[in-house]
């Protein structure tokens, strides 16, 4: 059996909208082909997504709170990559004393999307697939994040069809 597709799965994929594309992963996911990770960043927010995911009939995403899986670098490295993240995604946040304008709830927001995105990095992971274009995706940023991290292999994707194609390729060449 070929190793399996390792997908990172952004918390802005959960969406009605993307039902056919998240049926295909998860077709994926039984036969073994591709293994999704979504990560969240507190057991208070994985309670939440467990009955998000119940309502929308998708309990065969696996949710894992960050650190619950080994991560194999040092608290430097951690602290390293967590800032780059931070630097590309938020560059107009960057400095405490405007991250600290912004309201509780968006502070929290961006940082699990820098945990979640530093996290993919460091266990890279195939692909990071999100549908939030804002923060990974436009104005350069998927570009810019891929050419930072490239050491680690870091892809970023739209939960798309093209995507979808991609991924079909790619499993169909390693069986």
């Amino acid at each position: 059996m070929a190793e399996e597709i390792q997908l990172t799965l952004d918390t802005s994929c959960i969406d009605d909208r993307l039902g056919d594309f998240l049926n295909e992963l998860k077709r994926l996911k039984d036969l073994g082909l591709v293994k999704l990770y979504l990560e969240l960043n507190s057991k208070i927010e994985k309670k939440k997504y467990e009955g998000t995911l119940r309502k929308k009939h998708l309990e065969w995403i696996e949710l894992n709170t960050i650190g619950e899986d080994y991560l194999s670098c040092s608290m430097e490295e951690n602290k390293k990559v967590f800032g780059k993240v931070r630097g590309i995604h938020s560059p107009e946040y960057s400095g405490e004393s405007f991250f600290k304008t912004l309201s509780k709830g968006k502070q929290i927001s961006m940082w699990n999307d820098w945990s979640i995105l530093t996290y993919h990095i460091l266990n890279r992971r195939d692909f990071f697939v999100t549908m939030d274009k804002r923060g990974f995706i436009n104005n350069g940023k998927k570009e810019k994040f891929e050419e930072e991290f490239k050491e680690h292999g870091l892809r970023i994707m739209e939960l798309n069809e093209e995507f979808i194609k991609e991924l079909k390729v790619l499993v169909d060449a390693k069986k």
